[in-house]
């Protein structure tokens, strides 16, 4: 089976400008759910404009479900992903939380009793159930956000982009979205999902951990894999997963921690013990 996405030695430019992305390469495949975390500045927002056909004239290869992005095929191949700003207002078109959800669908000319059907069940989905005649502007920032993702959701997409669209949010916003993420794998399992994000907890209990870096990638891997090079990450100024230092501050009093939590779950239930 073919990666849903897959980049190959990208680098990218602005204008006459040094690189804002250096030879980089990474795949995800069907089902799995990555992020890509970095400092600011570090090229993953430009990385994701490529990604969505959003900027042109870089060097190097992407791969959408098996297919290299060229002029012809790229609206075709764009169709199938889904992305989530940061900034949910700038996602907003419709006058109630319906009409946005609709929005997609209308313009694929979607027939209306089918259309009530999706919008219902993707409603339900993220939790907006009850809030379809509301208007956008009413909502927090948490239920805006839960809004333009039934709006991408709604699409059926196979790879969703999450662009730091916790970036907003306070700590309860982010655990409400992080779930979120987890619920939409488990309804569909090959659902692909790529978050560019800062919410370094967010990366911890993804499936692949991919770290920018003045955009080169610094590390690929798993979430033990990519974190155990703590004093890397720290100096290029990332955080560290609570669950990560926690870790490290026991090992350091003499007690044995098991070397792949990561997750703040996973270390209470070790703790509990």
């Amino acid at each position: 089976m073919n990666p849903v996405l897959q980049i190959e030695d990208l680098s990218f430019a602005y204008l006459d400008d040094k690189n804002v992305l250096n030879h980089v390469s990474l795949s995800i495949e069907p089902g799995q759910y990555a992020t890509l975390i970095g400092h600011n500045g570090s090229g993953k927002s430009t990385l994701s404009k490529l990604i969505m056909g959003l900027m042109s004239g870089y060097d190097g290869k992407i791969f959408l479900f098996g297919e290299e992005v060229n002029r012809k095929n790229l609206r075709s191949l764009t169709s199938k992903v889904g992305i989530v700003f940061q900034n949910p207002d700038n996602q907003f078109v419709g006058s109630t939380v319906a009409d946005d959800i609709a929005f997609g669908l209308e313009n694929s000319c979607v027939k209306r009793e089918e259309m009530e059907a999706i919008i219902q069940e993707v409603a339900c989905d993220v939790g907006m159930e009850k809030f379809l005649s509301h208007e956008p502007a009413s909502l927090s920032g948490g239920q805006k956000q839960r809004v333009a993702i039934a709006g991408v959701l709604a699409m059926n997409p196979s790879l969703v982009i999450f662009d730091e669209a916790t970036a907003m949010l306070d700590p309860r916003g982010k655990k409400e979205i992080r779930a979120l993420i987890q619920k939409m794998r488990t309804k569909n399992p090959d659902l692909a999902i790529l978050s560019i994000t800062h919410d370094i907890e967010e990366a911890a209990a993804s499936d692949r951990v991919f770290v920018l870096e003045k955009g080169s990638i610094l590390f690929a891997g798993s979430p033990h894999e990519v974190f155990c090079h703590y004093e890397e990450l720290v100096n290029a100024r990332l955080d560290i997963p609570f669950a990560v230092k926690m870790c490290r501050a026991l090992r350091n009093q003499g007690m044995h921690v098991p070397e792949n939590i990561t997750t703040v779950e996973a270390l209470e239930e070790f703790l509990c013990q």
